[in-house]
């Protein structure tokens, strides 16, 4: 049985990962910047959860000692590129050096625990029609103040754990979708007209310009029969693969 802590646990993946956790029997504890209004949304027991920012270095500290984590699963982040580039600076310090506070908690409070470092995939960024399919080897090419900040989190914590010796597993996920993401992701955007169109009667917005490419991408998750550098996954599926 793991002791779990999970930043971000009230987010998208995070619900899924706290429900995944609790189902397979393990302790699950977790963080986010705000509480939500009702605690029976909460993915985790109410005197689990406790508020966090990544800017308050003290705050997560004294949680990571509370808690003593064998696990830690730092999805806490900024994750929307395209409005990464109303204020690249914002994202840095969220996605940055927020990681960089959660490294050093970890170094001072629990160093034993493992870190589960989520990045993303989208540090890649450009990727040449000779380099697919994408192995982890491939060059950094960030297109995106987001995906910047994923890739220099990234290396950071690669540095961290070659030189404090912290176990730190990176991991860069692809696109992902499920239950209870938001409506502005692609996916969620798709199910959501075609929800319109069958129960309410609207009409949907595709790039395509139908209703039926609109349920195809639902179904199927990308648009574009070519995009073999970003296939899509289930989040649940994401989270039992780390």
């Amino acid at each position: 049985m793991m002791r779990c802590l999970i930043t971000g646990v009230t987010g998208f993946v995070g619900r899924h990962l706290a429900t995944a956790l609790t189902v397979e029997g393990h302790d699950v504890f977790g963080t986010d910047r705000t509480a939500p209004s009702d605690a029976r949304a909460l993915p985790v027991e109410a005197a689990r959860f406790v508020t966090a920012t990544l800017d308050d270095v003290a705050r997560l500290t004294a949680v990571v000692h509370d808690v003593q984590p064998t696990v830690l699963f730092h999805l806490a982040a900024f994750t929307n590129p395209s409005a990464s580039f109303d204020d690249p600076a914002d994202v840095y310090r969220t996605n940055l050096h927020g990681s960089l506070n959660v490294f050093g908690a970890v170094r001072s409070a629990a160093p034993q625990c493992r870190l589960v470092w989520i990045g993303s995939s989208d540090a890649y960024g450009l990727v040449n029609p000779d380099e697919l399919p994408v192995g982890e080897q491939q060059v950094f090419r960030p297109l995106s103040p987001y995906a910047v900040s994923k890739a220099a989190a990234d290396l950071a914590a690669f540095q961290w754990s070659r030189a404090s010796g912290l176990d730190v597993v990176r991991l860069r996920p692809f696109n992902h979708t499920g239950p209870g993401q938001a409506a502005h992701y692609v996916c969620a955007d798709f199910a959501r007209q075609v929800v319109a169109v069958e129960v309410c009667g609207h009409q949907a917005r595709s790039p395509a310009g139908s209703v039926a490419a609109a349920a195809a991408c639902a179904a199927c998750g990308s648009a574009s029969a070519t995009r073999s550098s970003a296939a899509w996954s289930w989040a649940a599926d994401t989270n039992q693969a780390s």
